[in-house]
């Protein structure tokens, strides 16, 4: 009995459907505490765009492949949306969105030999 008294009230009173505020029998006034204040405003969602990095070139006479963010690739082939048009000496030409895109090896700061013993 106290349950269907207790819905009948919620209903009754307006608090079963969303609101931003709520006025009580005494007058006071409730606030939505999930709503935001002041006004709200959507923004555009930022697009994230994806960097490519030449981690190694292999050049040899039977073959010319480019690891790319990790992948192994050769021309024609695709790493991270990108198609890969040309693999030269120092450089990788990608085509990311419809435009071209070179990337180059990063120059080697230092170089340690490593001698058998």
């Amino acid at each position: 009995m106290f349950r269907q008294l207790f819905l009948m009230t919620l209903i009754g009173s307006g608090l079963a459907h969303a609101g931003s505020t709520h006025q009580l029998s005494n007058g006071d006034v409730l606030h939505d505490p999930t709503k935001p204040f002041g006004r709200v405003t959507v923004t555009q969602k930022v697009q994230q765009t994806t960097r490519y990095e030449v981690n190694y070139l292999i050049n040899s006479a039977s073959r010319t492949l480019a690891v790319i963010n990790g992948k192994t690739v050769q021309e024609g082939d695709m790493v991270s949306g990108a198609k890969v048009l040309e693999i030269g000496q120092q450089r990788v030409v990608l085509l990311v969105k419809g435009k071209r895109k070179t990337l180059r090896v990063k120059p080697v700061k230092s170089f340690k030999s490593v001698s058998g013993q």
